[in-house]
């Protein structure tokens, strides 16, 4: 049995009574956090997650609503007293995040817990069960003067367990995920990017359970499609 937990569903716009992008997903004794958007911390204490519960944490962009609440969850399992490894997958530069933890005085030589960092790209050699399906999300930045070597790369997770799962994560349409979304039981689905009309087409070509996530538009609120909901845990 696979669990699905969507801890938070927002949008990058912030909305009173919600978190930002974080699902928990439970599977042959595994627990992977897919992003870390702000409010995990409080939504892992709201649901009673223990310190030593999480295994692998997934991050499939570096958009603040993705990513922003990693440091205090990490300050957090720190001041928890959390012993157990645990590992992160980014898709950016790991010395470029290791910098940005050290900023933030968060040194994990300090932690009672080893802190493993790795490029997404290597997910499937430690977790052969995930794959990742990359989009444009970002490709409009790459337009844009930085000092950052960036990577401007989003992803969406598939994973292959006792079911199939597909996380999207943010994208602006269905090109890359035909494939995958075929055999897939459940989608959760990025509501906001992709038009109106596509997502409509979209839920109704598939077999697949499809739950709306990362801000609703009106549109859907009131329509027969199913919305993410923070305090529900879905079994599978």
């Amino acid at each position: 049995m696979i669990k699905l937990h969507i801890l938070g569903s927002a949008s990058a716009l912030p909305e009173l009574n919600k978190h930002h992008a974080a699902i928990m997903v439970s599977y042959s004794n595994q627990n992977q956090l897919w992003d870390a958007g702000e409010g995990v911390s409080e939504q892992i204490l709201k649901y009673g997650y223990d310190k030593n519960f999480i295994d692998d944490i997934l991050i499939t962009h570096f958009h603040p609503d993705h990513i922003s609440g990693i440091f205090m969850l990490l300050q957090m399992l720190y001041l928890q007293g959390r012993t157990k490894k645990l590992r992160i997958f980014i898709p950016e530069d790991i010395n470029f995040f290791q910098s940005m933890l050290e900023n933030l005085y968060l040194f994990p030589k300090k932690f009672n817990f080893t802190l493993e960092i790795y490029n997404l790209k290597n997910v499937k050699r430690y977790l052969p069960e995930i794959e990742l399906i990359p989009n444009d999300h970002l490709k409009k930045y790459k337009k844009m003067p930085s000092q950052i070597a960036h990577s401007y790369k989003n992803h969406s997770i598939f994973l292959s367990a006792e079911k199939k799962i597909l996380y999207t994560s943010d994208i602006p349409n269905f090109s890359s995920l035909q494939y995958v979304a075929a055999e897939a039981d459940i989608i959760v689905l990025d509501a906001l990017h992709p038009r109106y009309s596509e997502i409509v087409y979209f839920i109704e070509n598939t077999k697949a359970r499809v739950i709306l996530n990362h801000g609703v538009p009106e549109e859907f609120k009131n329509a027969k499609y199913e919305t993410a909901d923070e305090n529900k845990i879905i079994n599978i």
